[in-house]
């Protein structure tokens, strides 16, 4: 639960402005440049999260470490492992934190001497991070289908590159108006209305705080999915602090899952299989009709030691 204090407008960690107002603080009022509302956005983005562990409530995420940054990256395309991803160019995303993320944060942010705005620009991102992602339209005008068909291309390769997910949030933004967002393999969906900002603050607070610290289900990751790392290791969801970039193969077609299932004949029992490789996975970014994956799999209690190294 949170608590009604937490959304209080006089809270300044909302970096919210006076009642008078009725303003978020930071936030361009007439500008029609994009490039003017990323730090803006992304600084208010992060005070909301802040303001939320600073009133010491229980994190969304009660089994697994979900270490996570709004970040800025306008001019330059996330990172991706596919040699023909596409360069699309992202306003500003949410960015989930590999291993040891969290620290180094910290001290990039220190070596910049605490500068926000080259810390943000600073962070590298992949698309295998991106929980969601914000398109930025401030002209608020006729435009915005094209805004919109902007949007579903970055949900689209989220979904492309991460086959662990069910679905991607997104959110538009144009100027004062938001958004949301939901992209699946089957299509999408999004609100019939937007809403005012500034207006509306809580229902802002609410949309960015999800975004923020719901349980990784909840934002789409598929819970009966984790990565292979080697039977050495135990396999860990995607969205696990302890993921390693080396943890990932240089190609989703190589990339090995395991996968929890219903046991055959009894439904109340699961089994695991451990994929082999991926035999269909151009669907993985389509939103609409089926757009199913299609992996080789086996049992993983069939495997013999050492044996999940050679599969093939």
């Amino acid at each position: 639960m949170v608590s009604s204090q937490y959304y209080d407008p006089a809270n300044r960690k909302w970096r919210y402005q006076d009642l008078s107002t009725q303003k978020w603080y930071d936030l361009p009022q007439q500008s029609k440049k994009e490039s003017t509302f990323y730090a803006s956005l992304v600084y208010l983005c992060e005070a909301i999260g802040e303001a939320y562990r600073s009133q010491n409530h229980k994190a969304g995420v009660e089994t697994e470490k979900f270490e996570s940054k709004w970040v800025m990256s306008p001019n330059n395309a996330p990172k991706s492992t596919e040699e023909t991803a596409s360069l699309i160019l992202p306003d500003v995303f949410l960015l989930c934190g590999m291993d040891g993320d969290a620290n180094k944060w910290k001290q990039k942010f220190d070596k910049l001497q605490k500068d926000e705005t080259k810390f943000i620009k600073a962070i590298t991102a992949w698309w295998l991070k991106i929980v969601t992602v914000i398109e930025i339209n401030p002209k608020d005008d006729k435009d915005i289908l094209d805004h919109i068909v902007k949007l579903m291309s970055y949900l689209r390769q989220v979904l492309l590159e991460q086959l662990d997910r069910w679905f991607v949030p997104g959110l538009l933004f144009t100027g004062t108006q938001l958004a949301v967002w939901v992209a699946d393999r089957s299509g999408a969906l999004g609100t019939h209305k937007s809403f005012n900002i500034h207006e509306d603050p809580k229902k802002f607070i609410q949309v960015i705080l999800g975004c923020s610290i719901l349980s990784p289900q909840r934002l789409g990751f598929d819970p009966t999915m984790k990565l292979w790392r080697g039977p050495s290791l135990e396999p860990v969801h995607s969205f696990c602090q302890e993921i390693k970039h080396e943890d990932y193969s240089g190609s989703i077609y190589k990339r090995q899952w395991v996968m929890e299932m219903p046991a055959k004949g009894n439904s109340d029992e699961r089994e695991l299989f451990l994929t082999t490789k991926a035999l269909s996975v151009g669907k993985a970014g389509c939103m609409q009709g089926r757009a199913t994956v299609i992996w080789a799999a086996r049992k993983l209690a069939d495997l013999r030691p050492g044996g999940a190294d050679t599969v093939s």
